[in-house]
């Protein structure tokens, strides 16, 4: 409920009082106030943006500053002796390479594995950091 008639105001008003009150009062920052989005976050590294699952898995979506990077997490039948954890990177974006793969008895080892794999094709790939990658995931407790 707010108050005023025709022109809102912004301001609510407490259905069971009809007193409008400041803590519900909506934009409260000075008139002409904009936000931004901080740069500081981004520049810590990245970031997971999405997770969602599939029918093979977890997909988790990282952004890091102008870079996005895509991990497709799932237990699939391993080639011999490279254990049944497989990471699937995708680095999004126009022209997008082709995806690297890595292979672990664990997902943290998979992803050791995708950290190589994608660094041993560093020209075409973003440089990411894979610690930070690691540290993330762990936040989640993906690996």
């Amino acid at each position: 409920m707010f108050a005023g008639s025709g022109a809102h105001d912004g301001s609510f008003v407490h259905p069971y009082t009809a007193r409008t009150t400041e803590t519900h009062r909506r934009g409260a920052r000075p008139l002409g106030h904009t936000m931004r989005p901080s740069t500081a976050v981004r520049a810590t590294g990245p970031k997971i943006t999405v997770q969602y699952r599939t029918k093979r898995g977890k997909v988790y979506e990282l952004q890091s500053s102008a870079d996005a990077l895509s991990l497709h997490f799932s237990l699939d039948a391993a080639p011999p002796g490279s254990g049944s954890w497989h990471i699937e990177a995708h680095s999004r974006g126009e022209s997008s390479p082709p995806p690297v793969d890595g292979w672990g008895a664990t997902p943290a080892e998979a992803l050791k594995d995708v950290a190589r794999a994608w660094n041993a094709q560093s020209p075409l790939h973003a440089d990411f950091d894979w610690e930070a990658v690691a540290k993330e995931l762990h936040g989640v407790r993906a690996l």
